[in-house]
């Protein structure tokens, strides 16, 4: 459920992003997208993924040699 920051609100939208992206970014968090619907996640998740798609990555090129 969305919140609202009363202060934000006389402000311009492009404003308004630009400051809910830095708090964004000084706690931590990134933004990813995943299938058309962005989300905000701590950067650590954002790690822990981009590791995971590395093993997968590594470990279909080590078994794609064994496929006809």
């Amino acid at each position: 459920m969305a919140r609202s920051i009363k202060s934000l609100e006389s402000l311009p939208i492009e404003l308004q992003v630009s400051i809910l992206d830095e708090l964004s970014l000084s706690t931590g968090s990134e933004h990813i997208e995943i299938d058309g619907k962005m989300y905000t996640v701590h950067k650590d998740v954002v790690g822990l993924i981009d590791n995971l798609i590395a093993q997968l990555e590594k470990m279909r090129s080590a078994t794609s040699k064994y496929k006809r």
